[in-house]
């Protein structure tokens, strides 16, 4: 009986981190801490400078910040879009019938 239980136990633990693990965030870089060591408050970057982002830029590309420059609301670092029609992008895998949430923030450029 206990060596039954044990085995049920261990096949518990196991499903638990499965579904954790199942959870992981899609999103690679999600919160643009890579690259860190921006020299300054912020740097520009352009093509695949941003690891798991495609970026786009018309003009001097996108601003890839640190917190001096502009708080954020989570990890230390952020992107900003300098110029209209400037745009990053990811493709990520789903699975039909699942649920996703995906969420950002979003700051207006004002002057």
């Amino acid at each position: 009986m206990k060596s039954r239980l044990n085995c049920w136990f261990a096949a518990a633990i196991v499903g638990l981190f499965s579904s954790f693990a199942a959870q992981a965030n899609l999103i690679l870089n999600g919160g643009f801490e890579e690259p860190l060591g921006i020299v300054g408050p912020y740097e520009h970057r352009n093509g695949d400078e941003l690891p798991g982002w495609t970026l786009f830029s018309t003009y001097k590309g996108t601003v890839h910040f640190d917190t001096s420059y502009d708080p954020v609301s989570e990890g230390s670092q952020a992107v900003q879009n300098e110029v209209p029609g400037n745009w990053i992008r990811q493709s990520f895998a789903t699975e039909i019938g699942r649920d996703y949430t995906a969420s950002f923030d979003l700051l207006a450029y004002s002057v």
